[in-house]
């Protein structure tokens, strides 16, 4: 194999993160589009039931909480699209000589990390802060609405999924890393 050449291991971490990120991009924008929708339909009084103070801070909350999903899904998406990007470069970046480059660029030449590092270097950190931001972010404006309008068991039953659902993510993105 010539030095040009990535090696076939870096080849396959570099295409199943742009797979990811492609993905990603793709369910980020199903999310930002779902945000949209939901805000139409939260927005109105008549979305509520009419015992409901829907002029207190719930209501602006649950708004809010639609407006963050949206923006940060949009975030990640063009996040998304541009980690592909850099990862277009692992090649590129990998078969320039540094000697010949210095000055001119940074990071060429021979790269040692792991994988998770790999994705914080080309960038990776924010766009998947912001891609579980904006998942967060509907969650909790779905569980809003649920809080405000249904019943006591139905409450603490969707709490109770909210946070069984929510505890693996939040320890494989969160607390991993600082064990790693």
């Amino acid at each position: 194999m010539s030095t040009d050449q990535l090696p076939e291991t870096v080849k396959a971490v570099r295409d199943g993160w742009q797979w990811t990120c492609q993905s990603g991009a793709v369910v980020s924008g199903l999310l930002a589009a779902v945000a949209a929708q939901l805000l139409v339909f939260f927005k109105p009084d008549s979305s509520f039931d009419p015992n409901i103070n829907t002029q207190g801070g719930a209501k602006g909350f649950l708004l809010g909480a639609c407006y963050a999903a949206l923006f940060l899904n949009i975030s990640a998406t063009i996040s998304s699209f541009i980690l592909i990007d850099n990862l277009g470069e692992i090649g590129f970046r990998a078969s320039c000589h540094a000697e010949k480059l210095e000055g001119l660029t940074r990071d060429v030449g021979q790269h040692v990390t792991n994988q998770d590092k790999l994705l914080v270097d080309f960038g990776a950190s924010s766009g998947l802060l912001t891609f579980y931001s904006g998942i967060l972010a509907l969650i909790i404006a779905v569980l809003t609405y649920v809080m405000m309008q249904e019943s006591l068991a139905l409450k603490i039953v969707m709490g109770l999924i909210v946070g069984f659902t929510l505890l693996p993510t939040t320890i494989f993105i969160f607390v991993r890393p600082i064990f790693d």
